[in-house]
């Protein structure tokens, strides 16, 4: 420690001496130099407390740093000291990968150094990185790709590449991955939070939102919404130490933010997880950049317009002495707002039907998702309700309800969910009827309302329309096009858009599969509960590399297009062909 010019005016500068690495030089100090070092370093400071202020210098050449070790390192894991179980001046140790609270001469990071000889620490909060117990900062780029690990950035270069590479990355032991396409660590029962965050990451707009530093996105309050983007960004990250992530912070977010609703060790449905994060990340987001508009309703939100007829006949086998009998109709429009559509399987016969000629059709049934999509394409479904509470009643009334569905405004992300599971007076059933759909060019125009219908014509009709009719099409569609000048450029471009807005192609879905039958004795006994004791899988396409992976928690591997459709699937998220170009 020496003095300058500079104590005068009330600064004491620590100025470290640099050992030369080799094996010459010793990289570690003797324990009992080091505590006499720091007490000649306290005693100094406490005789010129009242008129000296200490700072912390800065150096670029540590002699420590070929001690760090990148494959013990873990930031995923809580950020919690070892010794005191505080988060809060949280250090890691860049020798061993341990957490320790404090820098000051009797903190858990401060022994920690003296007594392993551990040197060199980082930060967690700011990212910066210092030598103990010298305290003084370092400031080398051989530690920047340890700061990336730590909280991954990404750049306009890096974004813009994020979906058309394919370039198979290497962490620091050699293992393979593909950035985007990693598994995930099972918590304990926590496989649902790991399909809808494989879902979810597929999503454009989520990717240029929760991978970029934004106002909005620093100025939300929610814990949740700030974890599910650092979780994003570490599934994406093209410089990862592991080719595996952790969400233990995100986990314990979810947990604590939906009270005890989503925790580890309680395997919650796939789409009640789902449609909760939605409406979470949409109710914060929404505060933060005061507009009803968020990515969340950029991206998934639809509307649906439910017309219901109810014909009411005034009159009953009781009455019919009377003379005339008379009959009213009601009925309502409803303009819904939706993230997801939710399509009614077929009910399976309870018991067998051995008359039939292939006996697999009652064990192994298969529908189209076309036939499931009857629903929304304008024609009435009949319904009966009945106008008395008790079913004995003999005086009980049925009222017949007409209802018909159609699309007044397609998403950019369309999810559909299959209803597969059902409860009955006991336990929770699952219907394991295959579902065939379609991997490209989902058309949803016939399941659009007829108004909506004719806000967007056919492409053979747009060059005989003006060019104030071509830019309400192109509202209808949402395109811009403010900056094309010439009209047949604005046909061009319109006619593009509109050939592809109601067309969708499949990016993600999400499957389940039940446990292994049981065996008692020697009979084959199916699980009780097939929700429990299942697991779910998410199901991802790669475009550029024109890849589909199965992602279940840490296992990765890729998935033959022919058996895409042959899984239970759960969910399905198609993505409207414009948003991709």
């Amino acid at each position: 420690m020496t003095k300058d010019k500079g104590l005068e005016q009330g600064t004491i500068i620590i100025n470290p001496t640099p050992m030369k690495r080799g094996r010459s030089a010793n990289p570690t100090t003797s324990k009992k130099a080091r505590v006499e070092h720091v007490s000649a370093a306290s005693t100094t400071t406490a005789a010129t407390t009242s008129t000296t202020t200490t700072t912390t210098t800065t150096t670029s050449n540590c002699p420590y740093l070929d001690t760090v070790r990148r494959e013990v390192l873990d930031f995923d894991v809580p950020h919690i000291c070892k010794t005191t179980l505080s988060d809060q001046n949280v250090y890691a140790c860049l020798v061993c990968g341990q957490f320790f609270r404090g820098r000051g001469d009797k903190s858990p990071a401060f022994i920690h150094a003296v007594n392993e000889s551990h040197f060199v620490y980082l930060k967690l909060d700011t990212r910066r990185a210092y030598c103990l117990p010298d305290g003084y900062e370092i400031q080398d780029p051989s530690l920047n790709d340890i700061k990336h690990e730590l909280k991954p950035t990404f750049d306009s270069n890096e974004l813009a590449s994020l979906r058309s590479s394919h370039v198979i990355k290497k962490d620091v032991r050699g293992e393979d991955y593909l950035p985007g396409f990693i598994g995930l660590a099972n918590l304990k029962a926590t496989d649902p939070v790991n399909v809808v965050v494989q879902m979810l990451a597929r999503v454009v707009p989520f990717q240029h939102f929760f991978l970029q530093n934004n106002t909005t996105l620093e100025s939300c309050r929610s814990v949740l919404v700030k974890q599910f983007a650092e979780l994003l960004r570490k599934i994406w990250n093209p410089r990862s130490f592991k080719r595996f992530v952790g969400p233990y912070q995100f986990v314990d977010a979810l947990s604590t933010t939906s009270r005890g609703q989503f925790t580890v060790g309680k395997r919650a449905q796939a789409l009640q997880l789902l449609q909760w994060m939605l409406n979470h990340m949409h109710k914060y987001l929404k505060k933060a950049s005061q507009s009803n508009q968020t990515v969340v309703t950029d991206a998934f939100q639809g509307h649906l317009q439910v017309r219901r007829v109810e014909d009411e006949s005034v009159g009953s086998a009781s009455s019919s002495s009377s003379s005339s009998s008379s009959s009213t109709s009601s009925s309502s429009l409803l303009n819904i707002p939706f993230f997801k559509l939710s399509l009614d399987l077929p009910t399976k016969p309870l018991f067998r039907n051995d008359s039939k000629k292939n006996a697999e059709e009652d064990v192994l049934s298969t529908v189209s998702l076309f036939e499931l999509l009857e629903k929304f394409d304008g024609r009435p479904v009949a319904s009966v309700s009945s106008s008395s509470s008790s079913s004995s009643d003999a005086t009980a009334t049925s009222t017949p309800t007409m209802s018909t569905y159609g699309l007044t405004r397609l998403p950019k992300y369309l999810i559909l969910h299959i209803k597969r599971f059902s409860r009955n007076n006991y336990t929770m059933e699952k219907n394991g009827t295959i579902v065939s759909f379609p991997l490209r060019n989902l058309d949803m125009r016939q399941y659009m309302t007829e108004e909506a219908r004719a806000a967007i014509p056919p492409v053979a009709s747009l060059a005989a329309l003006s060019n104030s009719a071509l830019k309400a099409v192109a509202i209808a569609v949402e395109k811009d096009v403010s900056s094309v000048v010439e009209r047949d450029d604005l046909v061009s471009v319109v006619s593009n858009a509109v050939s592809t807005y109601t067309k969708y192609d499949l990016v993600a879905n999400v499957g389940h599969k039940v446990g292994i039958m049981s065996v008692e004795g020697n009979n084959m006994v199916q699980q009780k509960n097939p929700h429990d004791l299942g697991m779910y899988h998410a199901q991802v396409n790669h475009r550029t590399g024109k890849q589909w992976y199965q992602i279940q928690d840490l296992d990765v591997q890729e998935v033959p297009n022919e058996l895409i459709t042959k899984s239970e699937v759960l969910m399905l998220l198609y993505e409207r062909k414009n948003v991709a170009s």
